[in-house]
């Protein structure tokens, strides 16, 4: 398996780093960090996150953080679609 981000999941790595640099760098850093471990995770593991039918995604709570990655997977790819803030409105099928 190999884990790959589309333009959108990317994108929201990046805002989510970019808003935390702000209050501290060293936190974002370490939510950065916590992220892609999770991701990570997925090569050996690529069910382990919660299935999401009505998305058509599965979704991986990443530890310790308010941050939920989505993704699905496709042959021998993991595709990451997006990774939001659980803090923040729900998510609904045209957002994944």
């Amino acid at each position: 398996m190999k884990v790959r981000y589309t333009p959108e999941a990317v994108g929201d790595l990046h805002n989510i780093g970019a808003y935390l640099i702000q209050r501290s760098p060293a936190a974002a850093a370490a939510v950065e960090h916590a992220i892609i471990a999770a991701v990570d995770h997925l090569v050996r593991f690529p069910r382990m996150g919660r299935d999401r039918p009505e998305l058509g995604v599965r979704a991986l709570g990443i530890p310790r953080q308010p941050y939920t990655a989505y993704y699905r997977i496709e042959g021998d790819e993991i595709w990451i679609v997006h990774i939001r803030d659980g803090r923040r409105r729900q998510v609904e099928q045209g957002d994944v």
